[in-house]
């Protein structure tokens, strides 16, 4: 995988998971043309299955950015889904709302909603990452 052509690595975003649920996760964020998977450091328990060689999202992260260029797109988001459990896994052409806007501070943010679900809103800094996102997924 080539990072900014195959994927884009967000190490640091903040994640408002609905407005009634009155939570926000510290996460990493790795975008693909087809998916996007959220990463939270909040919770050491993000695996869904017990065959992870991972204690905690940091040592996932190492591991993931120490073999991005020899592995292929399609490895890497096989091992995501594995790994993450399906709400922090999210389809693009699934997705009910994408947004992406490059403003500064409160005028920019990303939005995403899955069906049946709340709107997630994402603080993602510095301003040229977002402009880099959105122009990723041609928004």
């Amino acid at each position: 995988m080539k990072v900014n052509i195959d994927f884009l690595f967000v190490p640091k975003a903040d994640i408002n998971e609905g407005l009634t649920s009155g939570t926000v996760s510290k996460s990493a964020i790795y975008f693909t043309k087809e998916y996007f998977f959220v990463i939270p450091f909040d919770s050491l328990h993000i695996w869904d299955n017990s065959k992870t060689d991972f204690n905690n999202a940091k040592e996932f992260i190492e591991d993931i950015n120490s073999r991005a260029d020899s592995i292929s797109v399609e490895e890497f988001q096989n091992t995501c889904v594995d790994f993450l459990p399906n709400e922090r896994v999210y389809k693009v052409d699934a997705l009910e709302k994408l947004s992406i806007q490059v403003g500064f501070l409160i005028f920019g943010g990303m939005r995403m909603k899955k069906p049946g679900e709340q709107v997630q809103a994402v603080n993602i800094q510095p301003k040229s990452l977002r402009a880099e996102i959105k122009k990723f997924y041609g928004l």
